[in-house]
């Protein structure tokens, strides 16, 4: 033990006079030196970013279809415990997607070691719904996986993505092994109907979500153009699925779907009969009536009896009125 607090303390000693040499200045020689500061803009991030990023990419799968001698991939998400979202393009009808195989965890570990990955099968039979025009497309997924895996939640919120700001993808590019993008990823324009951005992508990307800086889902990825990547945005979509919910027949997978979906107004509560269909294709040029935005929520056809039962009371009456009141300046409804 005494050897040891000797050899200690020569270190110490030698460690002294080499410091003894060095010399320190007594102060900086450029006074207006700032040895910490936020360079261009601030690229901080909050811990939970890579918590909340872990999270949504486990419910992003690899999709993969079998056409003879060839096979095509794509990527696909799960919205709901049952649901998937995906492109049209990639999942054009019920014929092709019965051939469509779906993988989660298609990834490799922090070693470069592939994980194990499950498999499931699409069941369009049990659930289907495609639009061209919107390219989007919505199929069930065997044994609901989830429920498991987990759902990446739907918002009516608009996107609010402004040019210059972020945006973050999780892909399956060229059928391998599953990617985030979260460099780089400028939004260059965010027009009416789809969103604009600076990304790497590939074929097999496409059906990707694309999330904003807080992991909330703003659109689907769906092609890339000569200068930059498009996607569809989701509040633009879950519009059209609001409209296909309030069909006869629907189906309670949907409805289920519709019923999670944060900020909906889609609780029986307010009619669809604003809404419309799409008729042209989304891009930067489109009839925009169908996707609402003050005519997205007529009170005209709102049935609000529900919200008053069992109150016989003015005083009563007033909180509500005033939730009501709320709802419909959060909406942006014509009243």
């Amino acid at each position: 033990m005494t050897r040891q607090h000797d050899r200690l303390g020569q270190l110490g000693a030698r460690t002294r006079a080499l410091l003894d040499r060095v010399d320190v200045p007594a102060e900086p020689p450029d006074r207006s030196y700032v040895p910490e500061r936020t360079l261009a803009a601030a690229d901080f991030l909050p811990a939970w970013f890579l918590r909340v990023g872990f999270e949504r990419a486990r419910a992003v799968a690899r999709l993969e279809l079998v056409d003879g001698a060839k096979t095509y991939f794509g990527t696909g998400f799960m919205v709901s415990p049952s649901l998937m979202m995906t492109n049209h393009h990639v999942l054009p009808s019920v014929e092709v997607a019965r051939r469509a195989r779906v993988f989660f965890d298609f990834e490799d570990d922090e070693q470069g070691r592939q994980l194990s990955p499950q498999l499931f099968l699409a069941q369009p039979d049990r659930f289907f719904l495609a639009n061209e025009l919107l390219d989007v497309a919505l199929v069930a997924v065997a044994d609901d996986p989830g429920r498991s895996w987990g759902t990446i939640p739907l918002r009516h919120a608009p996107c609010g993505l402004a040019p210059g700001e972020r945006v973050n993808l999780i892909q399956h590019p060229r059928g391998g092994t599953k990617q985030i993008v979260v460099h780089g990823n400028e939004v260059v324009a965010v027009a009416e109907g789809v969103i604009h951005y600076l990304a790497d992508t590939e074929g097999g990307s496409s059906g990707s979500p694309v999330f904003n800086s807080r992991w909330d889902l703003v659109a689907l990825h769906y092609r890339g153009g000569e200068r930059d990547n498009l996607g569809v945005r989701i509040d633009k979509i879950l519009k059209y699925l609001t409209v296909m919910g309030a069909e006869r027949g629907a189906g309670p997978l949907l409805r289920e779907l519709l019923d999670g979906v944060r900020d909906s107004g889609d609780f029986g509560l307010f009619a669809t009969a604003g809404l419309q269909l799409p008729t042209q294709a989304v891009g930067d040029v489109e009839k925009t009536v169908w996707m609402g935005g003050a005519e997205f929520l007529d009170p005209g056809y709102w049935d609000v009896a529900p919200l008053f039962a069992g109150v016989d009371s003015a005083a009563g009456a007033r909180p509500r009125i005033d939730a009501l009141v709320a709802a419909v300046e959060l909406a942006g409804a014509d009243v």
